[in-house]
């Protein structure tokens, strides 16, 4: 029963499986309310991004110290480009970072 589909029809089927995955992790990233850390997380890469203070985050303009900035820098990143602060933006680390985890798993 382990050979029930041929091998040039394998490659394809793992193609279309990974495309399927893919546009589900995608297709609505920005579509469901913030929940949880993610809208401290926005709104302290925001507030970095709005004051030039890359070294120190804040929160309401305290120190925000509970973390390290990396993440935020890599959201600042995301909220520089053309496109508008989004929830959209604000889930595309996270969901790219899944999809990398998941091709080094497969190889």
């Amino acid at each position: 029963m382990e050979n029930w589909l041929p091998i040039r029809y394998k490659n394809w089927a793992l193609f279309l499986l990974g495309v399927l995955l893919v546009a589900a992790l995608f297709l609505r990233l920005g579509y469901m309310e913030l929940r949880g850390e993610e809208a401290r997380r926005a709104l302290v890469a925001m507030e970095m991004l709005v004051s030039n203070s890359f070294w120190v985050p804040t929160l309401h303009g305290l120190p925000y110290i509970n973390k390290p900035p990396f993440y935020q820098w890599i959201l600042m990143f995301f909220f520089s480009g053309p496109m508008n602060i989004s929830e959209y933006l604000l889930r595309l680390p996270g969901a790219l970072s899944a999809l990398a985890t998941g091709a080094m798993i497969y190889w």
